[in-house]
């Protein structure tokens, strides 16, 4: 395990392929939801709070998982205090749903569209040339977006500002 602090509450930490399998961890199943992939973390937090001044027992504490290519993934540590009072721009995720949805039929696309507009979803529309297709990037506040997980994978609201450099928007 290695670990970088990169400023004060904010840590960088790398896990290898094999101390995943030590902790018995599915990168891509690892969910905070009282299973074993919960437990591990709750490991592996506390050899991280152990090695650094990272203090989580008040404030509020964010990870971010990414996998490695070599198998292993890194976890980077937000930690804001509570007593903390500068001004934050963290958003948590659950609050606005993005995802991105592909359609290769009009049709379906416009009938995609109208049920967004119903369920007080916001959509950018987007040309995919090489499938000859669009991709919808659509978002909506809240936890109701079941429609939105039909249709489509949810990523990063940040998705928005590659697709806006590197695709085309339909004319209207």
């Amino acid at each position: 395990m290695e670990i970088l602090q990169i400023a004060k509450g904010r840590l960088k930490v790398t896990l290898t392929a094999e101390e995943l399998n030590e902790y018995a961890v599915d990168i891509d199943g690892m969910t905070y939801d009282g299973s074993a992939s919960a437990q591990a973390f709750e490991e592996i937090l506390a050899v991280v709070c152990a090695k650094t001044d990272l203090k989580t027992d008040r404030g509020q504490t964010y990870v971010q998982v990414y996998p490695s290519k070599e198998g292993g993934c890194e976890l980077f540590f937000i930690h804001i205090d509570a007593e903390d009072d500068a001004p934050r721009a963290l958003v948590p995720l659950s609050e606005t749903q993005t995802y991105l949805c592909f359609f290769e039929q009009q049709e379906q696309m416009t009938h995609f569209l109208q049920l967004c507009r119903q369920n007080g979803g916001r959509t950018s529309v987007f040309l995919l040339p090489e499938r000859n297709g669009y991709v919808v990037l659509a978002e909506k506040k809240g936890e109701s977006g079941l429609f939105l997980r039909e249709h489509g994978v949810r990523v990063d609201r940040r998705a928005a500002y590659y697709l806006e450099e590197h695709l085309q928007r339909p004319e209207r």
